[in-house]
């Protein structure tokens, strides 16, 4: 189920390194849950954050600077998006993320495609 887009103001509130892919999505949907089973009790699905969630869990998470919340995936696990790099964006995807050492937990392209990827699998 995907959410009522963002307003200007609710999108105002992201940093200024957002990168626009994401900025669209919101813009469409301010987050979504996707493939939650209906009468399971336990998070088998992905949710896809609003922007108030995105900075709360940010900040929660301790996600350093260009780093982004920005959903959280079967079993709690915790999805990032790493913005503003010179190679390109990244999404990162795992349990307790460490950003300094865990680069093999990055994934080598933007939301748009993970999103995409998601989807198709």
């Amino acid at each position: 189920m995907f959410n009522r887009g963002a307003t200007d103001e609710q999108l105002a509130l992201l940093p200024d390194w957002t990168a626009d892919d994401y900025q669209a999505f919101l813009r469409q949907h301010n987050g979504a849950k996707l493939f939650q089973h209906e009468t399971l009790s336990y998070n088998d699905g992905f949710e896809l954050f609003s922007i108030e969630d995105c900075l709360t869990y940010s900040e929660m998470w301790e996600c350093p600077e260009n780093f982004l919340a920005i959903g959280a995936g079967p079993d709690g696990e915790w999805i990032v998006y790493e913005m503003n790099r010179p190679a390109g964006n990244r999404i990162w995807s795992g349990e307790f993320l460490n950003f300094e050492e865990w680069e093999e937990d990055a994934m080598p392209f933007g939301f748009e495609r993970w999103l995409d990827y998601l989807i198709v699998a």
